[in-house]
């Protein structure tokens, strides 16, 4: 279940952009985490995109913005 809700974060890492989607509370808890002169403004095309899904205290990440490929579940 995909939270109604989402904010999209990227960053530059190394050089490679991802973009992340997840609901705003995941997305400002993950900023926190990182370095601010890694995040970007989501102008850019990313070279990658992810998903991140919370349904209770399961946690998915998908590749691309929605029901992409499963990367990862707990």
């Amino acid at each position: 279940m995909v939270s109604s809700s989402v904010h999209a974060m990227q960053i530059n890492l190394l050089g490679f952009r991802l973009r992340i989607f997840a609901p705003p509370g995941e997305i400002e808890a993950l900023k926190l985490s990182l370095y601010s002169r890694c995040i970007e403004p989501p102008v850019e095309e990313p070279d990658l995109v992810y998903s991140v899904e919370f349904e209770g205290d399961d946690i998915r990440i998908l590749e691309g913005e929605t029901g992409g490929k499963v990367l990862y579940e707990t």
